[in-house]
């Protein structure tokens, strides 16, 4: 099958399950949200005023190649989800081994990553945490880079710039300020792109995690914030750090935000699109404005919060 083929395939079935094709324009990202209740208020929340750009750089001229995304398939998602798990197992055997100083492991949050990994366009810029190796996948950092960073045999694992990613983030939270900087710059300088940011639930309740939400909605930054829920931080339920759903929080800080099943790449894969479209949608059109985002994957994880921490204080229906 040729890639319209498959990509006709993907978006009947996405169809099939209430979602709109992934590969139209934004128009049909859109239909997706107002099918949504929950993600209805995302795209018709109030957009940001535009803000003043001087700029002498046109801003899309510079991204006419780096803007074109990858259409993804239903085979090659899979791949993504398969590898993925199998570069997991072997870290993780490889930590215990002694070979490896920590390796957090990702096992029950693959979709969440390869979904919305294979949503970001080749200019995107992530800024992610410590467990974002099936990202770090997806944008095509080698696995002997990410074995590198936790042996402790290199300074840093890869270079940033080379894979539009940044390396782990081992500060709880700080990525998020991050990301949110990095977002505004591109938005000063006239980019059409936008930047994302991975962190956990636990995350939320660290101050770097609000104050990057503040900075985001009053200086509209285009930047998407994905959280993914795996519902421990550490050995805390979330039931502890919220009594309202992670979307729900980031709405209180004025960004948009929904909650999708992180267990399905495909829905993952249509929202964060339509997330990305939202924070880049602005700037393209106004060349001047941006708004915001923020995605929460509701997964499970299914390891220790860490490679050395073990799964004890898992329900046994999880950890089987």
């Amino acid at each position: 099958m040729g890639g319209a083929g498959c990509a006709s395939a993907l978006g009947d079935h996405l169809q099939q399950r209430g979602h709109c094709p992934v590969f139209a324009d934004s128009s049909s990202a859109h239909r997706y949200w107002t099918d949504v209740p929950s993600g209805e208020w995302l795209m018709s929340a109030p957009r940001c005023a535009p803000v003043p750009n001087d700029s002498p750089t046109s801003a899309v001229s510079s991204s006419t190649r780096s803007s074109i995304r990858t259409i993804p398939t239903l085979g090659s998602l899979y791949e993504d989800l398969v590898v993925v798990r199998r570069i997991d197992a072997e870290a993780t055997a490889l930590q215990r081994q002694g070979e490896l100083g920590l390796w957090a492991p990702l096992l029950g949050q693959e979709a969440a990553q390869v979904g919305s990994a294979r949503a970001l366009r080749p200019d995107g810029f992530v800024f992610a945490s410590y467990r974002e190796h099936g990202v770090a996948y997806c944008r095509d950092v080698d696995p002997t880079h990410m074995l590198r960073f936790w042996r402790g045999s290199t300074h840093s694992g890869w270079n940033p710039f080379e894979y539009n990613m940044t390396t782990p983030a081992i500060i709880v939270g700080a990525q998020a300020l991050h990301a949110t900087g990095y977002a505004m710059g591109m938005q000063f300088d006239g980019s059409d792109g936008a930047a994302i940011t991975y962190f956990g639930d636990g995350a939320t309740s660290q101050g770097d995690v609000s104050e990057a939400f503040v900075f985001a909605a009053i200086f509209c930054a285009p930047v998407v914030f994905f959280c993914q829920n795996n519902q421990w931080a550490i050995s805390e339920p979330v039931s502890l750090q919220s009594p309202v759903s992670i979307a729900a929080r980031g709405r209180g800080f004025g960004v948009p935000a929904v909650r999708v099943d992180g267990n399905d790449v495909l829905a993952v894969l249509t929202v964060t699109r339509a997330a990305l479209e939202r924070a880049q949608h602005d700037l393209r059109v106004v060349l001047q404005g941006a708004s915001q985002a923020g995605v929460e994957g509701l997964a499970q994880r299914k390891g220790g919060r860490g490679g050395r921490g073990g799964h004890q204080w898992l329900p046994s229906r999880v950890s089987r």
